[in-house]
């Protein structure tokens, strides 16, 4: 994953990467919620077969449609999950759509129903932009 996104929006650490068996830590936002790269397939709950490609778990705690949180508990308070497998561009949309959603949660009280589409719509718009500068096509 690219620093230069992580420094895009949020104030990073300079932090060593480590590998923590299922998951590689990739920075650290404002807030010291971390950031990690994991692979999906080995974190899912009770071999249920969830797509999970993001998590956090205040989306698991906030989302009525989930009452089991079963998309998103694994994950810990503090930490956002990125699926590794992902290309590194979708890579960069997905944690751009966790952190903004995580953000609005944690910090500004926002239940996953108001939460969700914010993050949707400022990922769909860093998508956008990314192809009017000339960063994906």
């Amino acid at each position: 994953m690219s620093d230069r996104l992580i420094k895009l929006f949020t104030e990073a650490k300079e932090v060593k990467p480590k590998v923590d068996m299922e998951k590689e830590f990739v920075a650290q936002l404002f807030d010291g919620t971390k950031i990690y790269l994991v692979n999906g397939s080995n974190i899912r709950n009770d071999g249920k077969d969830v797509e999970m490609i993001g998590g956090d778990n205040y989306a698991a705690e906030n989302d009525p449609k989930d009452p089991t949180g079963s998309t998103h508990s694994s994950c810990p308070k503090g930490e956002l999950w990125v699926e590794r497998m992902l290309s590194p561009t979708e890579q960069i949309w997905i944690l751009v759509h966790e952190a903004v959603e995580n953000l609005q949660m944690r910090h500004y009280k926002a239940d996953y129903e108001k939460a969700h589409p914010i993050a949707n719509s400022i990922e769909n718009a860093v998508r956008q932009m990314a192809k009017v500068v000339g960063v994906v096509k």
